[in-house]
């Protein structure tokens, strides 16, 4: 790895073996594309979750990113999780969790969608990592799972950052 992002995911392949190997303990490391919904508001790769903030409040924005990312949204991540808490499994397993790969031209256009007239634009590096991940067969471990789409995905924070929302 480059960067200290893939040294982490490679370190949680080494955690999670160790503890199977030494211990005898079953668990999971999760990879996660870029996590992005409410709250999700730094770093570079924040940039649609900041964006949708952004819009629901009527100022402009740039994403400081260009091209394509592979985008997961929280609550699928977090229901990975919970299954991995709730269901039985045996084994060491590292898990990329990808979602939806998608040009940042498209996420400014969904975000556009739900804000008619929202200034988001970007401008910036390709992230450092690879824009299509592969996931694991994270089903066949833990059972269904949801998978928001992109369209959902930039719904359900804009609906979140709205003033005036029920809380």
């Amino acid at each position: 790895p480059i960067t200290h992002y893939g040294a982490y995911k490679l370190a949680c392949e080494g955690c999670v073996r160790a503890y199977w190997i030494e211990s005898g303990i079953s668990s999971i490391g999760f990879r996660p594309a870029i996590v992005y919904g409410p709250a999700r508001e730094t770093g570079i790769s924040a940039g649609p979750s900041v964006a949708c903030r952004e819009a629901a409040a009527g100022r402009p924005y740039t994403i400081g990113y260009s091209g394509a990312a592979d985008l997961i949204y929280v609550d699928d991540v977090a229901a990975v999780c919970e299954a991995a808490i709730l269901k039985p499994f045996e084994g060491a397993h590292a898990i990329t969790l990808s979602g939806e790969m998608a040009d940042v031209s498209a996420i400014a256009d969904a975000i556009r969608d739900q804000v008619p007239g929202a200034k988001i634009d970007w401008s910036g590096p390709l992230l450092p990592i690879p824009p299509n991940m592969e996931s694991s067969p994270v089903e066949d471990l833990l059972g269904p799972l949801p998978r928001t789409s992109l369209q959902e995905g930039i719904a359900q924070p804009i609906a979140h950052y709205r003033p005036g929302r029920n809380a």
